[in-house]
């Protein structure tokens, strides 16, 4: 692993040093840029939604007692206008009943809400979907590689009516500043809540810390992936996630610059 993480960061000085540059990189293919389009939406809305979940855990901490929160099954998280609301429900008997909302904008809570005994805890058709899909994949994630102990965290996207609902299974951050690249899948669960169609976004683990600054004097990370001829989503959400640049190595003589929501191509001698 030390001597494969040397070679992208000779790789990566390279790429950001060398005078041979000049020569433009292809324009991606209509195929190419159908896909970048597709990883920017979606990585953009995995980091959202992830982060309005991680920011309303704490209100649900300060609002919610201690000896409620074991009662809490999971979480699902929906479009409500220009915010995003996460609900925290409850999963003892047959349906699933909310617990506790929160309407997020950015890291911001715009207001929550704790349900009381005797208050109407109802969920929509389209929140048990949701929660329908969640099930349904973490239950297929049952075994699949992990590149932290921790659980995973869940994404799940809002399809539309009739559509398989994208769920994504992302490996946690365990350690401070050291960022998983690895052990992220995603799993389309059908309106009937079965499992249509998943995969994985790596074969291994790369488990990376920020190199040192590069010569423009920011920190940049390197990664190989011969999955897919163009970065994903997980790349797109990394970036956001870390607030740094990505460089994308798909083949011997093609590397992408994900930075936040762009992608690029970066010309190669």
């Amino acid at each position: 692993m030390a001597a494969r993480r040397g070679l992208l960061l000779a790789l990566l000085a390279a790429l950001l040093t060398a005078p041979a540059l000049a020569k433009s990189p292809p324009a991606p293919t209509p195929d190419e840029q159908a896909a970048i389009t597709r990883a920017v939406e979606r990585g953009r809305l995995i980091y959202a939604f992830d982060q309005a979940a991680w920011h309303s855990t704490d209100e649900l901490i300060r609002k919610v007692p201690k000896t409620a929160l074991s009662a809490i099954g999971g979480w699902v998280t929906e479009p409500r206008g220009d915010l995003l609301r996460v609900t925290y429900y409850g999963a003892e008997g047959e349906t699933p009943h909310a617990l506790f909302q929160a309407d997020m904008r950015g890291a911001a809570v715009a207001q929550s809400h704790l349900f009381g005994e005797g208050e109407d805890r109802t969920l929509s058709p389209e929140t048990l979907a949701l929660i329908k899909a969640r099930t349904a994949a973490l239950r297929e994630g049952d075994g699949k590689a992990r590149c932290t102990s921790g659980r995973f965290n869940v994404v799940v996207l809002p399809q539309g009516a009739g559509e398989p609902a994208a769920v994504y299974l992302l490996t946690p951050m365990e350690t401070k500043g050291e960022y998983p690249f690895g052990g992220h899948y995603e799993v389309d669960v059908g309106p009937s809540g079965k499992v249509v169609s998943e995969r994985a976004f790596t074969k291994a683990c790369l488990n990376m810390t920020l190199p040192p600054p590069n010569p423009a004097g920011e920190p940049t990370a390197m990664v190989s992936h011969m999955l897919d001829p163009t970065p994903t989503e997980i790349h797109v959400f990394m970036s956001l996630w870390m607030g740094k640049p990505v460089v994308v190595l798909t083949g011997k003589k093609q590397a992408w610059a994900v930075n936040g929501d762009q992608i690029s191509p970066i010309p190669l001698k």
